[in-house]
């Protein structure tokens, strides 16, 4: 999907979404707003991102930035991801539960 068409959905998404508590998806939103590529033209929107987002379709994600999220997510947390289990991951909660149980 072409981000232009992309805008719409996350703008609905986004401004429907519920906060999470989670500490992990607190220290996640930044590094997946840094690396989204479909949020680099919204860069001015604060709304928390919702754990439901889909990384490829509705954030752009492709497998550079998801690499370059990757390393951030290791970085950060202080965590080795395995790429079979990133893989895995097709929304920010799946990202959640990586880090969750990386971290466990």
């Amino acid at each position: 999907m072409p981000q232009s068409e992309l805008l719409p959905t996350i703008g609905t998404i986004l401004a429907n979404a519920e906060p999470t508590a989670s500490r992990a998806h607190a220290a996640l939103e930044p590094l997946v707003r840094a690396h989204a590529p479909a949020l680099a033209v919204m860069s001015s929107f604060q709304a928390s991102l919702h754990p439901a987002l889909e990384l490829s379709s509705d954030l752009g994600f492709d497998a550079i930035a998801f690499a370059e999220l990757a390393v951030a997510i290791e970085d950060t947390f202080g965590i080795d991801l395995d790429i079979a289990d990133l893989d895995g991951c097709r929304t920010i909660r799946d990202l959640d539960s990586l880090i969750a149980a990386a971290n466990a």
